[in-house]
């Protein structure tokens, strides 16, 4: 099964540090948020689609919300997001972005079809997707770490 993650440019040079401009105890905070989340996010999804099902974040950066269309390869690649604030304990957002072929392949899955069936995403299908999206942008946000306790 495929793991949808979030799109970014070919060219793009990763820093040492996931979050370089955090002080260690908020990288670490984040880190466990980052990985409780994902296995969250798996569970979740696997109830929902009624099969294993696993959630991946295969790379997570802190933008500035300027500079998110250039981190995802420009203004003309083609994607889908949802964006979810955090108003809590951490006070921020998360924004997750999906390449437009990821996210025909987990409409796909949603509504049962063959894998690379779904070219383009209709208003019916939205509700869905947007479900799922949910699930998987929000589960890290309740997730907290013993760095946040």
């Amino acid at each position: 099964m495929g793991k949808p993650g979030p799109a970014g440019p070919a060219d793009a040079q990763p820093s040492e540090e996931p979050f370089p401009a955090l002080k260690r105890e908020q990288r670490e905070a984040l880190e466990e948020i980052h990985a409780s989340g994902a296995i969250s996010a798996s569970m979740s999804m696997s109830q929902l689609m009624h099969q294993d099902f696993r959630v991946s974040f295969p790379e997570t950066k802190v933008v500035p919300i300027g500079d998110v269309a250039d981190a995802l390869g420009g203004e003309e690649t083609p994607v889908g997001g949802i964006y979810v604030s955090m108003k809590n304990d951490i006070r921020g957002g998360i924004l997750l972005v999906l390449p437009l072929d990821h996210i025909c392949h987990l409409s796909d899955l949603l509504y049962g079809r063959r894998p690379g069936d779904t070219k383009t995403i209709t208003d019916q299908e939205l509700s869905g997707l947007m479900e799922m999206g949910n699930i998987i942008s929000r589960t890290p946000t309740r997730v907290r770490p013993a760095h946040t306790a």
